[in-house]
C-alpha cells in the first residue's frame, strides 16, 4: 500500500496538455543493473499548435531512491492547478524535481514510487497520451514499470527477470527490431528467445548494444524524415540502475 501517511508533502493537482509520444526510450535488465536509453530530441508543441523541437533534452531521470524514471513524449505545458487559482507551467524535470521533495521519497520501493505517479500524476492527467517507465530495484529483484497515460486514466504493469527489455515512444517498434537484429534473434519472432540472447551477455555488452540500436534509429530518422518530422533526434543519453 502506497505509504501515504509518510508522504505528508502536498502533491499539487496536475493538469498537462501533452499530446505527442514523440521519443525513443528503452530499458532492459541485465545481470546487476537496468540500462536505460533514450534520444534527447524533445518535440514542444505551443498554444498555437506549432511543433518545434530541441535535441539537447533530457527524458531520463534518477530519483533519491535509486529509482529510474523515463518520459516519452511531448513536453512542453504541464500546468499544476493550485487550490483552484494560479496555473503554473512546469517542465518534467521540475515535476521530477517535486518527486525527489517528498519527504516519503526515500522510504518508497519501485512499486511505490509507480504507485504514487501513477495515481497522483497520471490520473489527473487531462489530454496527455503517453508512457513512463519506472525502474529499479525491490529486494535486490530488478523491475521494470510500465506506466501507459491515456487521457486521465493510467494502466501499468512490471516485468522482470535478466533480458527483460521494455520499449516505449514513436520509435519503440524500430528500436526492438534493431535491438533483436543486434542480438542475433531477427529470424525470429519469439521473444522469449531473444530474452534468451540477452541473458548470455555481460551488462557492458547489452549497453552497447542498445547504444547501438538507438544510434541506428536516431541515423533512419535523420536520413528518411523531414527535420519538422523527426519525432527521434538528437544523441543517446543512458542512465545505469544498480541495486
Amino acid at each position: 500500500m502506497l505509504k501515504k501517511i509518510i508522504c505528508n508533502t502536498i502533491i499539487f493537482f496536475m493538469l498537462i496538455t501533452l499530446t505527442a509520444n514523440a521519443t525513443t526510450i528503452i530499458a532492459v535488465i541485465g545481470e546487476n543493473k537496468i540500462m536505460l536509453a533514450a534520444d534527447t530530441r524533445l518535440t514542444i508543441t505551443k498554444k498555437n499548435g506549432e511543433k518545434i523541437h530541441e535535441d539537447n533534452g533530457k527524458k531520463l531521470y534518477k530519483l533519491k531512491n535509486g529509482v529510474g524514471v523515463a518520459f516519452a513524449g511531448d513536453t512542453n505545458s504541464i500546468k499544476t492547478l493550485r487550490s483552484g487559482k494560479d496555473i503554473i507551467t512546469k517542465s518534467v524535470s521540475t515535476i521530477i524535481n517535486d518527486l525527489n521533495n517528498l519527504n516519503c521519497i526515500e522510504d518508497l520501493s519501485v512499486a511505490e514510487t509507480a504507485e504514487l505517479i501513477a495515481e497522483k500524476y497520471v490520473n489527473l492527467l487531462i489530454d496527455y497520451t503517453g508512457d513512463i517507465l519506472v525502474v529499479g530495484f525491490d529486494n535486490d529483484e530488478p523491475v521494470i514499470y510500465g506506466i501507459k497515460a491515456v487521457k486521465g486514466r493510467a494502466i501499468w504493469q512490471g516485468i522482470s527477470g535478466k533480458g527483460s527489455f521494455w520499449a516505449i515512444g514513436s520509435g519503440s517498434e524500430m528500436i526492438v527490431k534493431k535491438l533483436r537484429e543486434n542480438v542475433g534473434c531477427e529470424e525470429n519472432n519469439n521473444m522469449d528467445l531473444c530474452m534468451d540472447h540477452l541473458k548470455e551477455l555481460k551488462d557492458r555488452e547489452i549497453l552497447s548494444i542498445i547504444k547501438e540500436s538507438l544510434q541506428e534509429v536516431i541515423d533512419d530518422y535523420e536520413e528518411n524524415y523531414r527535420e519538422d518530422e523527426r519525432s527521434t533526434g538528437g544523441k543517446v543519453d543512458t542512465l545505469i540502475i544498480k541495486p
